[in-house]
């Protein structure tokens, strides 16, 4: 009985899980825009002081004419190990449109999360990606 639950259970996640588009965060080395978007020239590793691009696509217009950018320097593999703000910025974008592109540049190596928040919503992030710089 109780398998029986657990798979109906599972299902249930499954389904109602599947018809909900997410945001993505694409980044790239050059100047990444909706015509020349290829997910081939997508990459996550970056050298340090390497300018790095980023691609916030979101499957619905922001309601918000401004995100935060915020990136978060891990300490180690993860956020259980400590963590630390290594850049933030608000940024103005087109509420008519359903993605934001920019740049920005770090000069440190480690492991990288870009957090890309609503600014009616700093707790819940829009859209978050690792990338490493080395």
């Amino acid at each position: 009985m109780k398998k029986v639950i657990l798979i109906i259970c599972s299902l249930l996640l499954l389904i109602s899980g599947c018809d909900k588009e997410k945001s993505a965060i694409f980044f790239s080395s050059s100047t990444i825009t909706p015509e020349n978007f290829s997910i081939e020239n997508c990459q996550n590793t970056f050298q340090v002081g390497q300018r790095i691009n980023f691609l916030l696509y979101n499957p619905k217009p922001l309601t918000n004419n401004i995100i935060k950018l915020q990136v978060v320097k891990l300490e180690s593999n993860g956020f259980a190990s400590g963590y630390s703000i290594a850049y933030a910025r608000d940024i103005e974008i087109d509420t008519r449109m359903n993605y934001a592109t920019d740049c920005f540049y770090l000069h440190k190596e480690g492991n990288y999360v870009l957090r890309i928040f609503s600014r009616n919503d700093f707790l819940t992030p829009v859209a978050e990606q690792i990338f490493t710089v080395k």
